[in-house]
């Protein structure tokens, strides 16, 4: 299967270290980089918003400040209403701890919500999800369960900027630290915490729009996986994912969890040439299940893979590091028939040799 490489960033304004998936409208794809931009946070640059077109054609939205705008943007974009809404996960000074903004589809940025650490939330991985005319994510930090820097919140914010917390993880059974997306199930909410559980190596957990969560499944931190950091994808009520750690050789798993809640391990990665650390959720096409690793594959450098809801596997890309990427921390976004993502190193030469980042189609 051929990998194209649509835009190697270089690291200067146009932005470096792209972790997010991509997100389409209408056929045109938007994103975040966690760094470059030009303008300096701390040791590293602030981040962008960009829009590519599938040819390849890469805009500049918005480049992060670190100031009132915030820094270092991780998560996936989530269109409302013909607005995009997101987070960053740090800045500096007030905005310190994060913040969730809207930005137009030519570039409005309009700042929503700075969070404010304990009780509120702090540093958000993740994107946002829409239910009903409502927004909904976490936050890594903050929230007021367990004690300073905290084991992160849940929230909900209007498209005007009202913010609610509506549960602070304790970091004990019920789970600390969630990195990853929601995914909603009917409108009952599903997500992971890489900490906390009963072994403290993560959870599953449905939480309501009311703030009301269950966890349906703790990891135990071997053969099971460990510290999951990525969605849930929901295929006719059966949720599946990875963890980026544990499995019988340490280098993370592909996990299903049936409508009755039973877990099951559906692969086991070994790391070469298969692939290791999958930090990224799946996308689910026809039926079967496409992801990234970060590591692991021919080179160390990441893969892309494909896997069937029976534990099926098949690598499709194994990345080399050059020009092709390396590093893939997002997930894919499909847009007809062909794969989209990102690699957060590699492409060229920037970025202290390692390279600044891509984005690159794969054909289905």
């Amino acid at each position: 299967m051929n990998e194209t490489v649509l835009y190697a960033f270089g690291g200067g304004s146009d932005g470096s270290d792209p972790q997010a998936d991509l997100t389409n409208v209408g056929g045109v794809l938007y994103g975040t980089t966690y760094g470059g931009g030009g303008y300096t946070c701390f040791s590293t640059t602030c981040g962008t918003i960009f829009k590519v077109t599938t040819a390849g054609n890469e805009t500049v939205l918005h480049r992060f400040t670190g100031g009132s705008d915030g820094a270092g943007p991780l998560g996936s974009l989530t269109n409302l209403g013909g607005m995009l809404y997101g987070t960053n996960s740090s800045g500096l000074s007030a905005s310190g701890n994060g913040q969730v903004f809207k930005i137009s589809k030519t570039g409005g940025f309009t700042e929503l919500h700075t969070f404010g650490g304990d009780p509120d939330g702090a540093n958000p991985q993740a994107g946002l999800i829409k239910v009903g005319g409502a927004l909904y994510g976490t936050t890594l930090f903050g929230g007021d369960g367990c004690a300073s820097p905290g084991c992160g919140s849940f929230f909900s914010i209007s498209p005007s900027g009202q913010e609610h917390v509506l549960y602070s993880f304790e970091g004990g059974p019920d789970g600390a630290n969630p990195y990853a997306n929601l995914t909603d199930v009917k409108g009952t909410l599903y997500g992971t915490t890489d900490r906390g559980g009963s072994s403290g190596d993560g959870t599953v957990y449905q939480i309501t729009t009311s703030g009301h969560e269950t966890v349906i499944y703790t990891f135990p931190g071997g053969a099971d996986g460990a510290n999951p950091q990525a969605a849930l994808t929901n295929v006719n009520g059966a949720l599946f994912g990875t963890a980026s750690a544990g499995g019988n050789d340490g280098a993370g798993v592909v996990f299903s969890i049936s409508r009755s809640h039973v877990f099951s391990v559906l692969y086991s990665f070994k790391g070469e040439p298969d692939g290791a650390e999958p930090e990224a959720g799946l996308t689910n096409i026809g039926g079967a299940l496409y992801g990234t690793t970060a590591l692991g594959g021919a080179n160390g450098l990441g893969t892309v893979f494909k896997i069937t809801k029976d534990g099926t596997y098949t690598q499709l890309y194994s990345f080399a590091g050059g020009s092709d990427g390396a590093m893939p921390m997002s997930g894919l976004t499909e847009v007809d028939g062909t794969l989209y993502g990102t690699t957060s190193a590699g492409g060229g030469t920037g970025c202290g040799g390692a390279g600044c980042g891509t984005i690159f189609s794969l054909s289905l």
